[in-house]
């Protein structure tokens, strides 16, 4: 996706919340596998934060699942940052 600035963004992750927490994560394990998409080391919660069982490709996570009621929650992320004249 490219924003009204010309940058090129992407969603750099999404964090599903769900009541059945082990029914979830045996769904998306096999779900994910053929895209190949695999179970990685899971985010143990600290300072506030939960703890979050992680997807992702390689080392990299971003697809994450989390106890509670279901909702949704996406961060975007730009490729590099572009001045602006307040800079």
């Amino acid at each position: 996706m490219i924003n009204q600035n010309g940058t090129i963004c992407m969603i750099d992750h999404v964090i599903l919340t769900v009541s059945d927490f082990q029914h979830s994560v045996a769904f998306y394990t096999k779900a994910l596998k053929p895209l190949g998409i695999t179970a990685l080391p899971d985010y143990e919660g600290k300072d506030g934060h939960p703890d979050l069982k992680g997807f992702g490709v390689g080392k990299r996570h971003f697809f994450w699942l989390k106890v509670t009621a279901t909702t949704l929650r996406s961060s975007i992320k730009a490729s590099r940052r572009q001045s602006t004249p307040s800079d």
